[in-house]
């Protein structure tokens, strides 16, 4: 629903992805990091994000070029990547939990 309330910003597109990948739904996070990726083409962060993305899709050559093109991130970046990745491992989990 953010996404449709705000589809320029970048950070609704994030927090969807990240949403979208812990379910299953694959295409549906690549879209919606491209499309923030689109809104800030700079931010590495959100090149790391979309790697983990194509290689959930098993796009490994385009994980890995992403991954090149992001370099080396800076301590910041690296915090943010570290908290999405563990939104998307709690996420995981507690779609994983019976209802």
């Amino acid at each position: 629903e953010a996404t449709q309330l705000a589809p320029s910003d970048a950070y609704y597109q994030v927090r969807y992805a990240i949403a979208s990948l812990a379910t299953g739904r694959i295409v549906e996070s690549v879209d919606a990091l491209r499309s923030a990726l689109r809104m800030d083409p700079r931010n590495r962060c959100y090149r790391v994000l979309l790697s983990d993305a194509y290689a959930a899709a098993g796009l490994e050559q385009e994980a890995a070029r992403l991954l090149t093109a992001a370099g080396e991130l800076d301590s910041y970046e690296l915090e943010f990547v570290g908290r999405r990745r563990m939104e998307l491992t709690q996420a995981e989990m507690d779609a994983a939990r019976p209802q």
